[in-house]
């Protein structure tokens, strides 16, 4: 919800066409560094679905951190790249959310 109300924020204070790119970039970003959170995610808390949890994470990072995470290369995940999502998935916002989903069946 951060990210949104930054993004409007952003937008309120440029002419609409401007705020497009921006708007588009950072969707680009959220979309790009998803599945490693996903993985990283899915290694720290295996037992939570990692779509639900990756956006809980998400939740909790600014819009800079998404655009430098969702623009780096997530082809391979880093030291660096795994500390920085879990230093965010230990964020209160995040942590609160990952507590409050429901832990996946056993298959």
């Amino acid at each position: 919800m951060n990210s949104i109300k930054w993004m409007l924020a952003i937008c309120t204070a440029t002419t609409f066409s401007g705020c497009a790119p921006g708007v588009i970039l950072y969707h680009g970003s959220r979309t790009n560094s998803k599945p490693l959170i996903e993985k990283v995610i899915a290694e720290s808390h295996p037992k939570l679905e990692s779509d639900a949890a990756s956006e809980c994470v998400i939740k909790a990072m600014t819009v800079g951190e998404v655009l430098k995470l969702g623009t780096s290369d997530t082809t391979v995940i880093t030291a660096d790249d795994k500390a920085s999502v879990l230093g965010f998935a230990a964020r209160p916002v995040a942590a609160e959310c990952l507590a409050a989903l429901p832990e996946t069946p056993a298959s």
